[in-house]
């Protein structure tokens, strides 16, 4: 009798665990902040797999991740950069000519859905998701809808047990980026959470158990943070959600502490405030006064003009002077939501279309910018108008004149975060307008290059048509100047451009005229090569030409330049190379000149015409031949060009309905049909089977005699 007792007892607690209550809880939820980066794997590389392991949240699982062709990059680095989750970690599915990258999990007990966030450059890109689990003769579709340039949530229903997860890349061929990760399922309800601790450089700190429901009381203190002076710790967050102590918390949570600069009214700040973004709290700007939704304190410098919208999207703008603190109000049926602060150095006048800038009053330079009409000009006298972190101050309206008092002493910088970088992200000034015009300035991005690893930090990104830089000096390393549209047309002349990588790249028929090209350091430490250019240009493009300009160089191997996408096209017409900066090469075992290795196309046409020394003496061979590689195929051609050839390139070809020079020279014809010409009254003469005209105060070959 006894022991039929204890089997019923048994058997009662078995029906006791199975009848348990199962939740659905993160089992997985990582920016990959604690993962060790990888970057191992090189496009079209036939490397070994490999694999990762982590324990699963809650149900404590060991689950295996196989990498192939993938790698895991730190923010800020590797193939599309840390504008996928800054500043997080990302995986980046890499370019194969075979199988597609993948990423491949172990069997999990159970996944109900997963999340993540994707990133592409381009269109059609993306990854896809298969899972195979209970009931599943193979793997099976759950998610393959490609994406177009920038960045996306995705979530996918999986609901399955003993379940494998593979992430595939969409499109051979080309990057995409993965990243803040979260993977669910059923567990059994224990009725605790689990917060994890992460500090200011996203480091773990440690985790903290709790019961579910209970009101949050953080672990962590400011004082356990090395907050940099200068900062306010404003709280513990995830994804950008600021959880307050008190808060009830139902599930686990990655919390990662966030500090920010002190707002301070002093002159040359400006601050902008979104009052209905979701991430918008109060508490954490000390500028502003509350008294209600519709009354608002604002405390400003000596001078400051205020920009702020009401919800019936009325702009009240005004200048306020000798005042601590400016009290904004609308009708207690509206609300404020906008408030935007410019702390200025004077008052902002325009006589005619002209604004008249303070040196250096870099508020009064944003606020100018906004109200900008076509066919202004602004002048800014010396001084250094600082941006700081901000990226991409755009202007939008066309002809438009952006004129300083002097090419080195008045400077436009800024200085993203290395976690923005990106040649879409980071740019000092964007420009989008028709006709503009730069003279006697410079541009500065002071993106961290080295600490980025070969950062891309755009002085200028031109989606512009016509613009024209006289006498503008820009300096950064990657990515310096980017010609961001096809089709445009651009002219530099007496400018001056510093740089390592691809530091002149992009779209369109852009001359430079007179130009010095400047090679930065590839390398903090020393060493390395540079590439000047990375043409992008279209089929109807001419690509970029550079008429008597001057190469300088602190890295010992520069590349005239790569091949970049679409039909690239280059061209260097007496170039000057000038050691005096240090001597450089241009023969590397990747470089005859130019980079042989293609990026993503090869090069259309890449020509160099008698380059010299500082003497005048002709440097260039008499014969250059490259053979160009992308993939698996190639193209050679002699980069070596002849007078005709060069002379068809000129400013007169290169711009037939455009006349935007300054200063500009007729190209020379060479020095032995000078000497034949000297003193001829004929206004043609035949040189070696060739007729030159007399035109225009310059002789012109008439090709095809």
């Amino acid at each position: 009798m006894k022991r039929t007792i204890l089997i019923s007892v048994a058997s009662l607690l078995v029906c006791l665990v199975s009848a348990q209550t199962l939740v659905e809880k993160s089992l997985v939820n990582t920016t990959f902040r604690d993962w060790t980066a990888m970057e191992s794997i090189s496009d079209n590389a036939s490397a070994n797999d490999y694999e990762r392991q982590l324990v699963t949240k809650k149900s404590k699982e060991t689950i295996t991740f196989t990498f192939h062709q993938t790698n895991l990059y730190e923010g800020g680095k590797g193939k599309v950069g840390a504008t996928c989750a800054s500043p997080d970690k990302y995986i980046c599915a890499m370019k194969t000519s075979g199988d597609p990258a993948t990423v491949t999990t172990s069997a999990f007990a159970s996944v109900t859905s997963l999340s993540f966030l994707e990133r592409v450059t381009g269109s059609n890109r993306g990854w896809g998701v298969k899972v195979k689990g209970d009931g599943d003769e193979d793997w099976v579709t759950v998610y393959s809808s490609t994406i177009g340039s920038g960045e996306k949530a995705i979530e996918v229903a999986v609901n399955r047990n003993n379940v494998q997860i593979q992430w595939y890349n969409l499109s051979v061929g080309n990057y995409a980026a993965l990243t803040n990760l979260v993977i669910k399922g059923m567990v059994e309800d224990d009725g605790k959470v689990e917060l994890s601790y992460y500090d200011l450089n996203g480091q773990a700190l440690g985790t903290q158990e709790m019961t579910s429901g209970a009101g949050f009381a953080p672990l962590y203190k400011p004082e356990d943070l090395n907050v940099p002076q200068g900062m306010v710790f404003r709280g513990w967050y995830e994804n950008s959600v600021k959880v307050r102590e008190g808060d009830v918390i139902t599930n686990d949570m990655n919390l990662y502490a966030l500090a920010t600069p002190k707002e301070q009214a002093l002159t040359g700040t400006h601050y902008l405030y979104d009052l209905t973004n979701k991430s918008f709290y109060q508490e954490d700007h000390d500028l502003l006064v509350y008294h209600s939704a519709n009354e608002i304190g604002v405390i400003v410098s000596a001078k400051a003009y205020i920009t702020y919208t009401t919800s019936d999207n009325e702009i009240h703008q005004n200048y306020y002077a000798d005042q601590d603190t400016v009290v904004l109000r609308c009708e207690e049926s509206l609300t404020i939501k906008t408030i935007e602060i410019y702390n200025v150095a004077a008052p902002v006048e325009k006589v005619g279309q002209r604004y008249n800038l303070t040196g250096g009053d870099v508020a009064s330079f944003l606020m100018v910018i906004k109200q900008l009409q076509n066919g202004d000009t602004i002048y800014l006298a010396n001084g250094v108008y600082d941006l700081g972190e901000a990226a991409l101050t755009t202007i939008s309206k066309s002809n438009i004149v952006l004129m300083g008092e002097s090419m080195t002493e008045t400077i436009i910088r800024n200085a993203p975060p290395v976690e923005s970088e990106g040649i879409g992200t980071t740019a000092t000034i964007l420009n989008t307008g028709i006709g503009n015009r730069f003279e006697n300035l410079t541009l500065q991005n002071e993106l961290d290059y080295y600490k980025a690893n070969n950062g891309r930090g755009v002085c200028l990104q031109d989606k512009g048509d016509k613009t024209v830089c006289y006498r503008v000096r820009m300096l950064s390393y990657q990515d310096t100047y980017y010609s961001n549209k096809i089709g445009a047309q651009k002219y530099f002349e007496e400018c001056e451009i510093h740089g390592t990588v691809d530091f002149i790249c992009g779209d369109g028929s852009v001359y430079f005229y007179n130009c010095l090209l400047y090679c930065e350091p590839r390398k903090a430490t020393g060493g390395g090569s540079d590439a000047l250019t990375a043409s992008n240009a279209d089929a109807k493009d001419k690509g970029y030409v550079f008429d008597r300009c001057t190469v300088q160089s602190e890295c010992p191997v520069v590349s005239l330049g790569r091949s970049w996408n679409n039909a690239p096209k280059c061209a260097f017409l007496l170039t000057t190379f000038d050691y005096s900066a240090g001597n450089f090469s241009v023969t590397d075992d990747g470089i005859q000149r130019w980079t042989k290795a293609a990026m993503n196309h090869l090069p259309e046409f890449f020509g160099e015409y008698n380059t010299m020394n500082t003497a005048g003496e002709v440097i260039s061979p008499a014969e250059n031949k490259v053979t160009f590689t992308y993939d698996k195929s190639t193209v050679e051609l002699n980069t070596i060009i002849g007078y005709e050839q060069a002379e068809a390139m000129t400013y007169p070809h290169f711009f037939t309905n455009w006349d935007p020079a300054i200063n500009y020279e007729p190209f020379p014809i060479p020095t032995d049909l000078q000497s034949v010409m000297q003193g001829t009254t004929a206004r043609k003469v035949l040189k070696q089977g060739h007729l030159y005209l007399w035109s225009h105060n310059r002789w012109t070959s008439v090709l095809g005699l």
